[in-house]
């Protein structure tokens, strides 16, 4: 008979069908219950714990559930507990955001009322009694716990909590966490860092190499020159196109040259040539500073050197160019 009597409990109290039948949560099950039912005015207690970096969406909807698991919001007082970084990279891993900026972050979600920046990984009857804590919010998946130190190692951190009935169930937010959130960042890694490298930030900022840096410049440059001898020969068809148009204008022996209104006759074409020509300048200046720029990445040549190779080079091609053209071969 109490079998059955427990079977249909756990039945009724069961959350989704599709979700296996956890015997653990029964008791947290019906204490939750019955906390919802209680219309005494009671504000209880609930702790939620966490490590909430990269803050998102995922996060919110935790502190939300926890905060309107009971029905209204104002019969629960949320802590939420961040645990400090020497206790996520002895557990997890490094975080993104320093413990400080975790708990001001969590500070400021609507639903947290305070923030209990010494949250412990294990929470023992001491931390529970000091907080005067009535249920602990939290997915119900086991949290696995495994590290070199084998006294720690277990298959779930609130296995306690589970047993005392102080365990308040939430739903995870399937599709984002952090991880995923580091993996999108990792996935494209190169392009980030190419445009805060743009941005202005140093390679030392970024913590890559010079031989990174120099790939990335060469990278954005190639684009760069490229775009530049693509613009520079549009604008010098351009070009042409206006100064013929200019010299047909110009010429005095069409029937539409008048001698007393060249001004008149000269002032709209020679502004589009002037224009073109100018912007045609800018675009094979561009060109050539990138051009320059390949022979010389590290900046080891100044302006001066640069010139004085550029003139020995010309100067050798000239003297190749005669001793070819002008003296007789043995």
């Amino acid at each position: 008979m109490d079998e059955d009597a427990n079977t249909a409990a756990m039945e009724e109290l069961k959350p989704d069908p599709a979700t296996p039948i956890d015997p653990t949560m029964i008791k947290s099950r019906e204490a939750v219950k019955k906390a919802k039912a209680d219309n005494s005015g009671r504000v209880y207690r609930v702790y939620c714990d966490g490590i909430f970096d990269l803050c998102h969406i995922g996060h919110m909807n935790l502190l939300k559930q926890a905060k309107h698991m009971l029905g209204k919001p104002e019969k629960t007082y949320l802590l939420v507990g961040v645990c400090s970084d020497k206790l996520t990279r002895k557990y997890k891993g490094k975080t993104v955001i320093d413990h400080k900026n975790r708990c001001d972050t969590v500070s400021h979600v609507r639903w947290c009322d305070q923030v209990v920046p010494e949250a412990p990984w294990v929470l023992p009857d001491s931390f529970l009694e000091k907080y005067k804590i009535d249920f602990v919010a939290h997915d119900a998946l086991p949290y696995v716990v495994s590290t070199a130190d084998s006294n720690m190692d277990m298959d779930d951190v609130y296995v306690s909590i589970k047993a005392k009935g102080m365990f308040m169930e939430t739903q995870r937010t399937e599709g984002v966490s952090t991880s995923d959130l580091i993996v999108s960042i990792v996935k494209d890694y190169d392009l980030f860092i190419k445009q805060n490298l743009q941005k202005g930030y140093t390679k030392e900022q970024l913590a890559v190499g010079k031989t990174w840096e120099m790939r990335t410049k060469l990278k954005v440059n190639k684009e760069k020159l490229s775009e530049s001898i693509d613009k520079t020969k549009q604008e010098w068809i351009e070009f042409k196109s206006m100064a013929k148009e200019f010299g047909r204008e110009f010429n005095p022996r069409a029937n539409s040259f008048q001698l007393r209104q060249l001004k008149k006759n000269l002032k709209d074409p020679y502004k589009r040539v002037k224009s073109h020509g100018t912007t045609l300048r800018k675009s094979v200046w561009i060109s050539v500073k990138d051009f320059l720029w390949y022979i010389n990445p590290f900046g080891y040549f100044s302006k001066k050197n640069i010139l004085i190779i550029f003139l020995g080079l010309y100067l050798a091609f000239m003297w190749q160019y005669f001793l070819y053209t002008y003296v007789p071969k043995a």
